[in-house]
């Protein structure tokens, strides 16, 4: 069992008169090389956003501001984009928009979404760019292997022909299947022209 201290115990709590250093809310952070650093993080309310030095609210451990965030998020993503190979698009195949969030699954919803976000204004290939365009790639549902049963079986035992000819079957069937779309490795070459 572990040992019971009650708060009125002398082992729960001292009073110390032999030591010195930095505090801050109550608790003490010593002496050492970064104590004054931790106190006045910790008794400070905010701090400064250490990409743009915007006043943000200090909740112990944000450094930067939410539109710094975004910003150094969206520079991530770029880097990454641009990194894909790059792929001529089809035309039927769905598309992802990383910058947007959003699939498409024709050219006329990819010109309708940019007509609106362009606000009307004639659509360039830098539209399209900044789109970030990877194409998708159906997640194939899983064929059944015959090892699924194989525990099932003594040593000696073979995978009845009957159950063999179930899975090659369902197998069968299920080959063009799948239940979600997922961005591939390829950005997607596709220009203005394309969209019409």
């Amino acid at each position: 069992m572990e040992k019971v201290i009650m708060s009125n115990s002398d082992e729960a709590a001292t009073y110390r008169t032999d030591i010195c250093g930095w505090v801050a809310n109550g608790k003490f952070f010593g002496d050492g090389e970064d104590a004054e650093a931790m106190a006045r993080q910790a008794g400070s309310t905010h701090v400064l956003c250490i990409e743009c030095g915007k006043l943000i609210e200090n909740d112990g451990y944000t450094v930067r501001c939410d539109e710094c965030v975004s910003r150094l998020r969206e520079e991530r993503e770029v880097v990454a984009y641009d990194k894909l190979e790059k792929k001529e698009w089809d035309g039927k195949t769905l598309l992802y928009s990383d910058a947007h969030n959003e699939w498409y699954h024709n050219v006329e919803e990819i010109t309708d979404d940019l007509f609106e976000k362009n606000e009307g204004k004639k659509i360039t290939d830098k539209d399209i760019e900044e789109m970030r365009l990877i194409i998708g790639e159906p997640d194939y549902y899983k064929p059944i292997e015959e090892e699924h049963w194989a525990s099932q079986l003594s040593d000696e035992e073979d995978i009845p022909e009957d159950l063999l000819k179930a899975i090659e079957s369902f197998n069968s069937e299920i080959k063009d299947m799948y239940s979600v779309w997922r961005q591939s490795k390829y950005a997607a070459i596709i220009s203005v022209a394309d969209l019409d």
